[in-house]
Formats: C-alpha cells, sequence, structure tokens
C-alpha cells in the first residue's frame, strides 16, 4: 500500500502548520482519515456492510467487532465512540464553513489521533 494512516497525520500536522483556518480545518479532515484507516488496517473481520463506509465502520465496531475480531466489547464501543466523535469535526470542519473554526479545533483533533492510535494499538494488537 503506497498510503497508509499514518501518510494522514503527517498530512494533518502539515495543515495544522499552515497557520490558517483552512490549514485548521484540513487537519481536522486529514486526523479522521487517519484514525479510520487505522482501524480499517487493525480489523480482520471487517467488510463493507452497504450503509455508508463511514457509518458501517462506526456501526461494525459498535455491534460486530467484539464478536468477530473477539476483542473486548466495552474497547470496540470506545473506539466506535472515538471514530464517531472524529467523523463529527469532520463534517464540521468541511461542511459548516460559515462558522469559525480556530487552531484549538485542529490542535484538539491531533490529540485525539494520539490517543485513538494507543487505544487502536492496545485493543486490537
Amino acid at each position: 500500500m503506497s498510503v497508509t494512516d499514518v501518510c494522514f497525520k503527517e498530512v494533518a500536522l502539515y495543515n495544522k502548520d499552515l497557520g490558517k483556518e483552512i490549514g485548521w480545518r484540513m487537519c481536522s479532515g486529514r486526523a479522521y482519515y487517519s484514525m479510520y484507516h487505522k482501524t480499517v488496517k487493525a480489523l480482520s473481520h471487517y467488510t463493507y456492510a452497504g450503509t455508508g463506509t463511514h457509518q458501517d465502520l462506526i456501526e461494525y465496531l459498535k455491534n460486530d467487532a467484539s464478536r468477530l475480531e473477539k476483542k473486548d466489547a466495552f474497547g470496540c464501543k470506545r473506539v466506535a465512540y472515538m471514530l464517531n466523535q472524529a467523523k463529527s469535526e469532520r463534517k464540521l470542519a468541511d461542511y459548516d464553513i460559515d462558522k469559525d473554526f480556530n487552531e484549538s479545533l485542529a490542535v484538539a483533533s491531533l490529540k485525539m489521533v494520539a490517543k485513538y492510535s494507543e487505544l487502536i494499538d492496545d485493543i486490537f494488537k
């Protein structure tokens, strides 16, 4: 694979450092995609069910991952919650362009990626 979740994280960091609102918005979006791709890579039994790729993954984590992946149910739900939160931030950054989006939101997105990455590594090792 030529692009990985780490590539999205690196682009998120680069975007934050642009020092402008568009960079902070792009940072949040790329941070989410870093989380999304890290999750897909960590799962052994996930297959797209056709309900919208992103929500489909969140539903899999909430409802099926603990059984199919043989992982802790609370941990899987926690991952689903965090991914859904990041998805909401990405949608805010991408679509609510009439609302201010500041650097602190971008920094929070990057912090979430770091915590999420550790959680994924702990649960799906």
